[in-house]
């Protein structure tokens, strides 16, 4: 018993130590905040960028890109999340998904002239680093010139659908020795809300941590979700992969005739919303074309942004969220939030930070507190 508590601690300090990782992220990486027509208005953290509230029922539009990394034989590189992802943990998506971020030399953002002629240079250089943080693709491995920019996506989503098991307080770990419970401090265990995890499930472990209960994360009022312009990159590279823990909790290559397979409801397997939509609607005839898109005889064309509402699942969020860029005449005005940048001039809305106001409540689930 005394093992299975050491053992106990050692992965659950992890797990807590690599949800700190993806707090300090959220907070302090500054996303680029972008109009309807993904002109560059402003910055934000990401935690305040993905905060779905009535006064901000999508978020705040931001840049994104989408990695898809193909392997000499044509096939495509899947990710899983990792389970400390603060937004749509554990879910499967493309090779590599995350910001452009500003602050960084050579810069990130990218002016209307790169979207124009397809260069997106701070794109790249920011899936170039995300490639090697989340999967341990060492930059070395790829040129600027290796990727290609194949399209531009505006979607939003609810992250209305994972789970949680809510942390057990100090006093339910009395029975255990000091040492195992000084690893779990109680700033780290109040901080945080752990994901499902199939390893915390089995029956050692469970009688460990006095068996606390599995709760909803989210559900219909979730506080978290996406809404960006994604910008859509290929590349084709043999790799060499060492995913990082906190990122990432599994990796495959797949044909597209697999990737029907495992879509479907039977495989079990739980999609981000964004590659739902790309999978859908542009994946597959540009897949069909890689050599051609690759080798540059083909330019998709990029100008145009394509627009579409997420899966029926991922509607919702605390601010009610419903049907809009699917609707014929999507405007700005279909967003609180985009609404006010137009009504402001291209500029962005000074409200004050959102993520104070949330809370846990006693079922586990993440609300705003009401205002007294």
């Amino acid at each position: 018993r005394k093992v299975a508590g050491l053992f106990v601690c050692s992965r659950f300090h992890s797990f807590l130590i690599f949800m700190l990782f993806q707090l300090d992220f959220m907070q302090e990486d500054q996303c680029i905040l972008v109009d309807f027509e993904d002109n560059v208005i402003g910055y934000d953290d990401k935690f305040e960028c993905h905060i779905f509230s009535p006064e901000r029922p999508r978020g705040k539009l931001h840049r994104a890109f989408s990695v898809f990394l193909f392997d000499q034989s044509g096939r495509l590189l899947l990710q899983q999340r990792a389970k400390e992802k603060i937004t749509f943990p554990e879910v499967w998506t493309n090779t590599c998904c995350s910001h452009p971020l500003t602050g960084y030399t050579p810069t990130e953002q990218d002016e209307p002239h790169h979207v124009a002629d397809g260069s997106v240079p701070g794109v790249k250089r920011a899936a170039i680093r995300k490639l090697e943080h989340e999967l341990g693709i060492p930059a070395s491995q790829f040129e600027i010139d290796d990727f290609r920019f194949v399209a531009r996506l505006h979607y939003w989503a609810a992250d209305a659908v994972t789970m949680v098991r809510v942390i057990p307080k100090c006093s339910q770990f009395d029975h255990l020795s000091a040492k195992t419970r000084g690893c779990l401090c109680q700033k780290m265990i109040d901080a945080f809300t752990l994901r499902m995890d199939a390893l915390l499930k089995s029956q050692d472990i469970q009688m460990a941590l006095n068996t606390p209960d599995f709760k909803p994360h989210t559900g219909p009022e979730s506080p978290f979700g996406e809404h960006e312009i994604d910008y859509v990159l290929f590349v084709q590279k043999t790799v060499t992969l060492e995913p990082n823990a906190s990122e990432v909790g599994g990796f495959e290559y797949v044909t597209p005739e697999q990737l029907l397979t495992l879509m479907m409801p039977e495989s079990g397997r739980l999609w981000s919303p964004w590659f739902r939509i790309l999978a859908t609607r542009l994946l597959l005839p540009l897949w069909s074309r890689l050599p051609a898109i690759l080798d540059g005889s083909e330019r998709p064309d990029v100008t145009k942004i394509q627009r579409f509402d997420c899966a029926e699942e991922f509607l919702g969020g605390a601010g009610g969220a419903g049907r809009w860029l699917n609707e014929p005449g999507s405007t700005a005005f279909g967003d609180a939030w985009l609404g006010e940048v137009q009504i402001g001039g291209g500029k962005a809305p000074s409200t004050g930070p959102m993520k104070g106001l949330l809370a846990r409540g006693p079922d586990g689930q993440w609300r705003f507190e009401a205002n007294e």
